[in-house]
């Protein structure tokens, strides 16, 4: 009876593990509010970026890390939608491994915000950040 119960919560704990790495990426975009997340991925898997700053503001979003080969920026589009100018970076998992994704909100020599995401990037990248 025992036994079972101690497999019981080692399984839990495994499962809520796992949970709090993930995202769900896939299932749509990640904002400023996935700011400093990990998320767990599979080779060749899309993910993108959604980000927004005041129009005229003379701020803009920027990728300023550079992860290849594990991560890819596909392409970048930018909107205006009311007040607001929107950013969306689209990326594309191609190595295993780890990568952090940083883009700054910035002019030309002033930061205001900072986005950081965490990828990691199949079962190696998993073995690799442990």
């Amino acid at each position: 009876m025992y036994k079972l119960l101690i497999v019981f919560i080692f399984l839990s704990g495994v499962g809520l593990s796992f949970q709090s790495c993930s995202t769900g990426a896939a299932s749509g975009e990640l904002t400023e509010k996935d700011n400093n997340k990990t998320i767990e991925l599979e080779m060749d898997s899309p993910f993108t970026i959604r980000l927004t700053g005041e129009h005229g503001s003379g701020y803009r979003w920027k990728l300023v890390s550079d992860n290849k080969p594990a991560v890819i920026l596909k392409n970048t589009d930018v909107s205006i939608q009311g007040n607001d100018d929107v950013y969306i970076f689209n990326f594309m998992v191609k190595n295993q491994g780890e990568e952090e994704v940083v883009i700054v909100f910035a002019s030309d020599d002033v930061v205001v915000k900072t986005f950081k995401l965490k990828v990691i990037c199949g079962t190696m990248g998993r073995i690799l950040s442990e």
